[in-house]
């Protein structure tokens, strides 16, 4: 049985979409290693997470990083945006030391060049890691399937991945948004789960606190924060020829052309390549873990769900 697991992950491994494929860290390997060597109880302080599921995990994200997904009916794609880029794509020694501290010690320092930032999450945000769709009308499965279907045949669910509950949980309880001091209340985790990460302010403290990261921000949650079309595009033109981490934030429905227009962005995403054409505009994104072209998007639609564009320098 364990050669069979071991052969099935690594012909998982092998055909990876290239997007997705993912030469690890040698040294942040051989940590994950040594700390599944020494076969981890139950956290003391994540009493809901399985040891294996969260070791399994942050292998996955080793290997696929792309893949993190923010969990279907949650607002977690601000922190995940930028965890996938800044984190599990630059820095991955940094981390597996992180994941390895959050489950021993139930807190950990992460570096980020400048600064020591603490994560510190309390019990009752602690506890909500390993079940955090618990008590939600709606699966996260069913959640998936209203986002539609390249999600339901891409996309990892948040719930199968316990490790990644623990980071954007962590996240969650440093900087809440705009609900409470960042925890959770028992018996309204659904409602905390909803921690206003799509607002724009939220994201940049986040880039500029947590990340230390270099940035150009334009706009904001309110469509007209936003520059102007012609200079949108330029500059967002610009940044991916430039081989640039460029975020935007769109209106999540009207974008994936499901209602009209509203007055505010809900949902960030990466564009990794434009190519404007006079009506259409093919673009390569990632969202929900899942990286894909899309071809012949209405140019006027793409310019028009746009609110705001984060622009990282380095």
């Amino acid at each position: 049985m364990k050669h069979f697991l071991f052969t099935f992950f690594c012909l998982y491994l092998l055909f990876l979409p290239p997007c997705l494929g993912n030469a690890p860290d040698s040294v942040a390997l051989e940590m994950l290693a040594q700390f599944e060597r020494t076969h981890p109880q139950k956290s003391e302080y994540f009493e809901n997470v399985d040891p294996q599921n969260y070791i399994n995990n942050i292998r996955r994200r080793l290997y696929a990083p792309e893949k993190f997904c923010q969990g279907f009916g949650t607002q977690f794609c601000g922190p995940s945006i930028l965890i996938v880029n800044l984190l599990l794509l630059r820095n991955q020694k940094a981390y597996i030391q992180l994941m390895i501290d959050l489950f021993q010690h139930g807190k950990a320092v992460y570096y980020n060049g400048k600064d020591s930032v603490l994560l510190s999450p309390d019990a009752q945000t602690r506890s909500f890691a390993g079940r955090i769709y618990d008590g939600e009308k709606k699966s996260e499965m069913e959640y998936r399937e209203m986002k539609g279907q390249q999600y339901v045949m891409h996309s990892e669910l948040l719930s199968d991945n316990q490790a990644d509950q623990v980071l954007l949980l962590s996240l969650k309880h440093r900087y809440p948004g705009l609900i409470g001091n960042g925890s959770f209340k028992k018996g309204e985790h659904s409602k905390y789960l909803r921690f206003a990460s799509t607002l724009f302010k939220q994201l940049k403290e986040i880039a500029k606190d947590f990340f230390h990261a270099n940035f150009t921000a334009k706009g904001g949650a309110i469509h007209d924060m936003r520059p102007s079309d012609r200079r949108t595009m330029t500059e967002i033109t610009e940044a991916c020829k430039a081989g640039k981490t460029l975020f935007l934030m769109v209106d999540a429905e009207y974008f994936r052309e499901k209602r009209d227009l509203l007055l505010w962005g809900s949902h960030y995403i990466k564009v990794f390549d434009l190519q404007v054409h006079k009506k259409t505009i093919d673009f390569e994104m990632w969202d929900y873990g899942y990286r894909r072209w899309v071809k012949g998007y209405s140019k006027a639609r793409f310019i028009s769900a746009i609110t705001g564009y984060l622009i990282i320098e380095t």
